[in-house]
């Protein structure tokens, strides 16, 4: 993904909204999450970048596996 700095400047805090969201989708298992995020050096993308790292600390944990795909992994894997 890249953030051009207008967008940065004008819309910093609804992207970096969309990106959390994106990125806690389905517990971060969805492949089209953006892997990676560009943007030139400045004030604008470094609040951004502490907006954003704010809003996934907000975000609730959740549980990626059911108990019963852990029980089958641990007999699987670790015997």
């Amino acid at each position: 993904m890249f953030l051009l700095p207008g967008a940065v400047r004008d819309r910093g805090e609804e992207i970096a909204k969309g990106l959390t969201a994106s990125v806690t989708l389905g517990v971060g298992q969805f492949c089209t999450n953006p892997g990676l995020v560009v943007g030139l050096d400045s004030k604008d993308i470094d609040d951004f970048i502490h907006r954003t790292g704010l809003l996934l600390e907000e975000t609730p944990v959740e549980t990626m596996l059911s108990t019963k795909i852990l029980d089958v992994y641990r007999k699987v894997w670790i015997g």
